[in-house]
Parts: C-alpha cells; structure tokens; sequence
C-alpha cells in the first residue's frame, strides 16, 4: 500500500509542477510612451512576470535607441548594447545568466574605442584598457577581489605618465601588449544605428518582431528610411 501511495504523491506533485510552470508560449510585450507620445521602452514577458526577451529603450525623439538587452527568465542573457544620441554605438556588454561573460566595450561618441575589458563569470579580468578619443592609450588597470581597483597607470595623451598607483602586477607590460592587440580589433566594429521610425509603434509590430532595436518599428515605416539591409528585413517580417 505505501509504496502505491508514495507513487502517487510523487505523481501529484510532478502534476502540480508542470501545471504551474509558466508557458512560455503565452507572451506579450509592455509598451511605454514618453509624455510627447514618443516610444520609450519595449519589453517581451511571459504571463506579465517573467522579463524573457528584448528590452529596448529609446531616446526622447522617439527615432534612437538609447539601450537594448537581451533577457531569459528574468536575468540579462546575451548582448546589452547601448548607443550615443548621435547613433552611433556606445557599449557592448555579454552577459550569461545574469553575470558579465568575455570582451565588453565602450566606445565615445566619435566612434572611437572609449575601454576595453573583459569579464568571466562577472569578474573583472586585467589588464582593463581605456583610451582618450583621439585614440591614445589614458589608462592601464588591474582589478583585485571583489572587483576593486588594485593597480592604475595613467597617460598624458603624449604618452607620459601621470599617476602611477598600487602595485604593478608580474609580466604585466606582456599582457598589455596582448590586450591591447583585442582591444584594436574592438576598435573597428562600432557601428552605426540604423534610425527608424517607431512613434506610431503598437503591441502587434512589438509582439511579431521584437528581436532588435532595427525590429521595433512602425508597421506604416516605409523601407526607404532605413539602410538596404534593414529594408529587406522590414519587408520580410511586415507580412502577418
């Protein structure tokens, strides 16, 4: 008789949690509007609770993405990237699980590479690099426990050098050459943003297309405001 009843209780609760567990087939997406009826933010959710999805947020004009990321089960989970005024890119951040995970930049609205570092498992790894505008190394950083400062060099534009402070870490001239080698690289990919149209935005263009900031426009947005590539995906997800 008990193991029978052991069975079923197991069963029940198996039952119980499968029936509890949100669909994640049942979506929708919140939409947010600045006072001059202007988008402000989109964000994807599973039964209005769980954040699972792209949340964007613009600029007041309306027109601009100011942020994007990406969400799963209410933890950041995949790229953040955020932009200038100007559109063109202002941060590139990967996250896994809610944590940082591998390269992250920032870039100043020129376009140039503002910083460069790289995380594992949400810890800052060094050396952390960080450049003037006009591309010229400024800092040099090493980071400790608990993510704190343990040793900073900076730069004069010219080269020279202005604080030094901490203690510099073994080989530490041989992993910022390395680095340094990843963070040029960076320096070439900031791209700029595409500008849509999105003022007239509704639930449904939010809820079929959100994937990118390219993706939250106006079903009425003609192809021939955007770029030939986001034209060419606009025409393809416009058909409902």
């Amino acid at each position: 008789m008990w193991p029978h009843l052991l069975t079923s209780l197991l069963f029940a609760a198996l039952m119980s949690a499968c029936i509890n567990q949100p669909d994640p087939t049942i979506r929708n997406a919140n939409v947010t509007r600045y006072p001059n009826g202007n988008l402000r933010t989109t964000q994807e959710f599973i039964h209005d609770t769980i954040q699972d999805g792209t949340y964007v947020r613009y600029y007041e004009d309306g027109t601009a993405v100011e942020i994007e990321i990406s969400y799963s089960n209410n933890r950041k989970h995949g790229i953040q990237t955020a932009f200038h005024r100007n559109g063109l890119m202002e941060s590139r951040v990967s996250f896994v699980n809610g944590l940082e995970e591998g390269e992250a930049c920032w870039y100043h609205s020129n376009g140039a590479l503002n910083s460069w570092l790289l995380y594992f498992h949400g810890w800052k790894q060094s050396p952390a690099l960080t450049y003037y505008d006009t591309r010229e190394p400024k800092a040099e950083i090493a980071y400790g426990d608990s993510n704190k400062v343990v040793y900073r060099i900076d730069y004069a534009k010219d080269g020279a050098v202005i604080k030094e402070a901490g203690k510099r870490p073994e080989h530490w001239q041989e992993l910022v050459a390395q680095v340094q080698l990843r963070a040029k690289a960076a320096d070439t990919i900031a791209p700029p943003l595409t500008r849509i149209y999105s003022a007239a935005a509704d639930l449904r263009s939010v809820a079929t297309y959100s994937t990118s900031c390219a993706a939250i426009c106006n079903t009425k947005a003609k192809p021939s405001t955007m770029n030939p590539a986001t034209a060419r995906r606009w025409r393809k997800r416009s058909r409902f």
